[in-house]
């Protein structure tokens, strides 16, 4: 399996650098302890690729240059400035899609004990995504549109509450065939203007009725703040 990840982002609008290179404490920054923390989850990883802006290059060789990383990693950059979808064509596009491909994120941290995603057998020449359950100390709420009522109140304070929303976990998977076939019939159709991998691309996969789930169990971080970080690093000590 290939890991591609996608190197972008800002903590809490610090545009200095890429958020996968922040340091998450005074000795590593959180690509590594990401890719530290692969191990936990993956039996077999066959390469790393991450997808960067052209200023990052050197940045991201000089952290997969230490002796400690374990794993077989590449960098692919996509211009300056590239969006999430731009950085997904160019992988797409370029000669190292082959084969079985997880796209994620390095600012998404999976706790789990049972990861399911490298061991699912997509049929139908389908796409994977997980999915996580939206989970909340305050209730949700169901109102009658056509008036001022409430309909109804569903606790979100469970782990797996009832009359759950879901919202993508940050997991793409599927043969590199497949992303390659779907891409260009996207591109075929798609408006002019911004797109977004995240919600476009998924969506079109979606109305092809090709894209299937899985849902993640386990604790998930999203590191967006420097509280995430500071999470981030309990787990890691934990």
């Amino acid at each position: 399996m290939k890991l591609i990840l996608f190197g972008g982002g800002s903590i809490c609008g610090d545009k200095s650098f890429p958020k996968p290179l922040k340091f998450i404490n005074t000795s590593k920054r959180m690509i590594e302890a990401y890719i530290h923390h692969l191990s936990d989850r993956f039996e077999k990883i066959d390469e790393i690729i991450i997808l960067c802006d052209d200023d990052q290059h050197n940045q991201y060789e000089n952290i997969f240059a230490k002796n400690d990383i374990k794993y077989n990693c590449t960098i692919l950059t996509c211009g300056n400035n590239s969006t999430t979808f731009e950085k997904f064509v160019s992988f797409i596009n370029s000669e190292r899609c082959c084969g079985n491909l997880l796209f994620t994120y390095p600012d998404i941290f999976v706790f789990e004990i049972e990861n399911s995603v490298h061991k699912y057998v997509l049929k139908n020449e389908s796409i994977g995504m997980t999915i996580h359950p939206v989970v909340s100390r305050f209730p949700q709420v169901f109102v009658n549109f056509f008036s001022d009522e409430v309909s109804s109140v569903s606790s979100l304070s469970s782990k797996y509450p009832a009359n759950v929303s879901y919202i993508f976990a940050g997991e793409l998977f599927g043969q590199a065939e497949q992303f390659h076939r779907y891409l260009s019939e996207f591109l075929h159709f798609k408006n002019q203007g911004r797109t977004e991998l995240e919600t476009d691309f998924l969506h079109f996969l979606g109305n092809r009725n090709v894209l299937k789930y899985i849902l993640s169990s386990g604790e998930r971080l999203w590191i967006d703040s420097d509280r995430d970080i500071s999470n981030l690093n309990k787990y890691i000590d934990g």
